[in-house]
């Protein structure tokens, strides 16, 4: 038997193994693999639902940047009360005197 070839399962002859025996080990083998293949299937199925539920996620945020930057330039284009148009709109407020009144003293 070559090392690349699988083997016959037809031919039960070149094996050594009484049948019960060999039944037993490809009933367990077989067991083995179906357990092995449910598992995956499950963690396939857990890795797509955490997929949906991330890309669900992102396009949220992703909705909510979108209207925050909306609002954000609305804002920014909408003049304030000391951006409107006149004479005396020319720069920002005045900032207030260093000259405080003076407190009232205590007797």
């Amino acid at each position: 038997m070559d090392v690349g070839s699988v083997p016959s399962w037809r031919d039960l002859s070149s094996f050594k193994s009484p049948m019960r025996v060999l039944a037993q080990h490809f009933l367990a083998s077989r067991e083995r693999w179906k357990a092995k293949c449910m598992a995956l299937k499950e963690q396939a199925k857990q890795y797509r639902m955490q997929l949906r539920d991330l890309r669900r996620s992102r396009d949220h945020w992703k909705q909510k940047a979108k209207e925050l930057e909306k609002d954000r330039r609305a804002f920014s284009e909408k003049p304030t009360a000391h951006q409107h148009s006149g004479p005396h709109a020319v720069g920002p407020p005045p900032a207030p005197s260093s000259q405080s009144p003076p407190l009232l003293a205590r007797p």
